[in-house]
Formats: structure tokens, sequence, C-alpha cells
């Protein structure tokens, strides 16, 4: 019997198993998110989790290349694929918790000394709200499964010898910083007008999945308006608040508020060099 669900955790896809419940799984989605799922598995080591958000089959439905927000190099097989990092046996630090940093403290461990500061206790940003909202991407918001993705990110770059330092600013304590040879400021985006403690506070509360404002928030308008032009890119404030001495690069939404697949793909993209759509090189935004 081969059974088919949702097994991107690996102790689902285990457990399914050795109950008796099925003999084989099959793996989709999954597999788009991280190739190297069934050998890491297999390894006791972390996969990328799969956000089961849909944007790979809802992005061929409609005619565009086959694509994965958590992992850029999927469609991108031939242009990633023999790269390798861009900075060897450096000191970077990395500043910001969200997606777009602890994915680029995964991929930039391999040959550097990687230490990632976030100044609040938990990790995933702003990212951590998405999942409270109606909707993500084009399917009904999962907060459990947007959760497991920052979790497993945080494993991952545990397991490659990333130092966390969480509650911790060194944008307010800048002898932080000293002694590292690259900086690179993925603090996110902030809310203009000083309306993000209403959003996030709405969100908390859940009042956004609850009649009337679930019609309101799940409408594409709404969620373009309150996630992207309502915020506005914090890097090149923070950058200035960086003492000379190491190289400083931006990326995710503190060079551009926008959406998760960008901010990854720029996470990619300093660390490996530009992709076929951004040829001029890793945007510094």
């Amino acid at each position: 019997m081969i059974a088919v669900r949702r097994f991107g955790d690996p102790g689902a896809a285990i457990a399914a198993i050795e109950e008796g419940r099925t003999d084989f799984v099959a793996l989709g989605r999954p597999l788009l998110a991280d190739p190297d799922w069934v050998n890491k598995v297999a390894a006791g080591r972390q996969v990328r989790r799969c956000l089961s958000c849909n944007s790979c089959v809802d992005g061929m439905r409609i005619g565009r290349e086959l694509r994965c927000i958590v992992n850029p190099t999927t469609g991108r097989e031939l242009a990633f694929g023999r790269r390798q990092p861009k900075r060897r046996g450096q000191k970077i630090a990395v500043i910001g918790g969200g997606p777009a940093g602890l994915t680029y403290a995964a991929l930039a461990a391999s040959g550097n000394a990687v230490t990632l500061f976030e100044r609040e206790t938990e990790l995933g940003g702003g990212f951590r709200f998405a999942g409270l909202a109606p909707r993500f991407q084009g399917v009904e918001a999962d907060p459990d499964t947007l959760l497991a993705y920052v979790d497993g990110l945080r494993r991952a770059c545990e397991e490659l010898g990333v130092r966390i330092r969480r509650a911790t600013d060194p944008v307010a304590d800048r002898g932080l910083l000293d002694g590292f040879d690259h900086v690179v400021v993925a603090t996110g985006a902030r809310y203009r007008f000083g309306v993000g403690p209403i959003i996030t506070g709405v969100l908390r509360m859940r009042l956004a999945r609850k009649a009337p404002l679930r019609t309101i928030a799940g409408s594409d308008a709404a969620r373009d308006w309150f996630y992207h032009r309502l915020r506005r890119a914090a890097g090149l404030e923070v950058e200035r608040h960086i003492a000379p001495g190491a190289s400083v690069e931006i990326i995710g939404d503190a060079g551009l508020a926008g959406k998760t697949e960008e901010a990854v793909l720029t996470a990619y993209e300093a660390v490996f060099g530009s992709s076929p759509e951004h040829a001029g090189g890793p945007r510094r935004l």
C-alpha cells in the first residue's frame, strides 16, 4: 500500500510506516522544497519543510515555470546546481532571524563562521504572523505549518554550526559586530504610520479570521496593501548604524518589502550569485 497525504514532516511519514498503516509513502511537493529529503531523513538531518501553500501547482496551472517559495533552485537547477558559496573562510554576521536571514545563514555556514542575531526572543520575524491571516498565498493559512518551517530552518542552522543569539540587537550594541568580515542585514520591513502593533494585535487575536475582517483580509487587494504597500524596508536605516570595516549586504524584506518567495530568493542570490532573472548580481536594495 502506498499512502499519499501531507508527509512533509518526516516524523509523520516514519510513523505511518512503523505503525503498519502503509508500506510506502508518496512525496510530491516536499521534494520540490527539499530534493534531498530522503537522504537527509536517512542520515537524521533536518529537511527543508514544505509550506503546503500550493504555489508550485497553482503557478503551473497559469503557465508559470515550476517554482517553490522555500527552494529557489526548483526550476533553476542548471543555474544554481554547480555554484559554490562566494565567501569562504569568513566571519559573517546575519542580523535578523526571519526566513531570509535563516536561509542565508544555513547556506553560508559551509566554509564560514556564521552568527545570526535576532533581537526578539522568537525566530521567524513577521513570518510568524502570516499563518494567522485567512490565507497564505492562495490557500487557507496554517500557522503550524509555517512555524514548523521556521523551526526547521533553525534546526538546520544549528546542525551546520551557525551560532544563534536571540534577544540580541547588534544595531543597538554595535560592539557585537566587531571582528566580522561581512554583515548581512535581514531585518525585514516595518509598518508605516505606526500601525504595526495594531495589525499584529489583530492577527494575534485571530480577528482577521472572523467576520467581517475575514472577507476583507482575505482579498488580494487587502493582502497586497497590508503585507507589502503598507510596509517599508528597514535595511538602509539599519546599515547606517553599522560601523565601517565590514562589507554589508541587504537581503529579503530589508531590501524591498514583498513576498516570501522573493525574500528567500535574495538569500540564495547573496550566497551563490544572481539567478537568471537578476543577472546583474545579488540585489543590494
